[in-house]
């Protein structure tokens, strides 16, 4: 996230905040059913009244807590949560700064226009296309057209990449989280790769500016992180916090599992998302 997380970083620390960073949590400390702090790995001890993870639930309440410290039926709805994502990132590093012909850059100007600073979406032009990529992947293969949702983060931070260069990310649906043709290999990674360069605007850019792209599948870091949840949209509907967040209070008291996380999905807002459970009771 470059400048924008050392941001929000400093912001904290102007608060008071301790940051620690690199020091991975081995246990969540609890005594009597209230949390005590964390345990990291180097065994080094945090004591705190209150705890937010912004982890998985499996990580939060399966790695991190004692076994015993949770009821049975709490323990079943959150071990049938459905791990698969459906999405695969693109990572892509340019040359130079991309040119719409909607839009064109202004000779000799090496600055970003709006345009280069907010999402664009790709093979969205109909419903139709985007419940063909989605049936594409319901028979086990990626999407013949994917949906990409594509964005240049150096536009806003360009200490992102050199000087005259940009980075590119394509959030691209549908693909299998285990495809029936094999195994995310190299050669089907490339393969999906070269499906995204296939789309109008990026098929232009390609010999141009673009240098290379990495392909990251369902499932590999940090997609697996980020949507970590290939729950069905009734049991959205019906749950929109997650199976058993209504319950979590009284699971270990202190303990708050971040929205997102018993969602399904990560997402950076600037601003406090006062519909997350966790921030209403501790901004109460």
């Amino acid at each position: 996230m470059g400048s924008v997380s050392m941001a929000i970083a400093k912001a904290a620390q102007l608060q008071g905040a301790e940051l620690h960073t690199e020091k991975p949590v081995q246990q969540i400390i609890v005594k009597n059913n209230v949390v005590e702090g964390v345990l990291l790995q180097d065994g080094t001890v945090v004591r705190a009244k209150t705890v937010l993870s912004n982890a998985t639930p499996k990580v939060t309440f399966f790695d991190l807590l004692s076994d015993t410290t949770l009821p049975d039926d709490f323990k079943k709805q959150l071990a049938n949560i459905d791990y698969s994502s459906p999405a695969t990132k693109i990572n892509v590093a340019l040359r130079g700064l991309p040119n719409f012909i909607a839009s064109p850059n202004t000779p000799g100007d090496p600055r970003p226009g709006p345009h280069h600073q907010c999402l664009i979406f790709l093979n969205c032009e109909s419903i139709e296309t985007i419940h063909q990529a989605y049936l594409d992947c319901l028979q086990g293969e990626a999407s013949l057209r994917p949906y990409i949702e594509m964005c240049m983060p150096s536009s806003l931070d360009p200490t992102l990449a050199p000087e005259g260069c940009h980075v590119l990310s394509l959030f691209t649906q549908y693909t299998p989280y285990q495809p029936a043709s094999g195994p995310w290999n190299d050669e089907n990674k490339e393969k999906y790769c070269q499906k995204g360069w296939d789309s109008k605007i990026l098929r232009v850019w390609h010999s141009s500016i673009i240098v290379r792209g990495t392909t990251i599948t369902p499932r590999e870091p940090p997609v697996e992180e980020v949507l970590h949840s290939g729950r069905h949209s009734l049991e959205l509907h019906a749950h929109p916090h997650g199976p058993a967040v209504q319950n979590f209070l009284i699971v270990v008291h202190n303990l708050y599992p971040h929205d997102d996380a018993l969602a399904g999905e990560a997402t950076v807002f600037l601003l406090p998302v006062v519909s997350d459970p966790a921030l209403r009771f501790l901004l109460a």
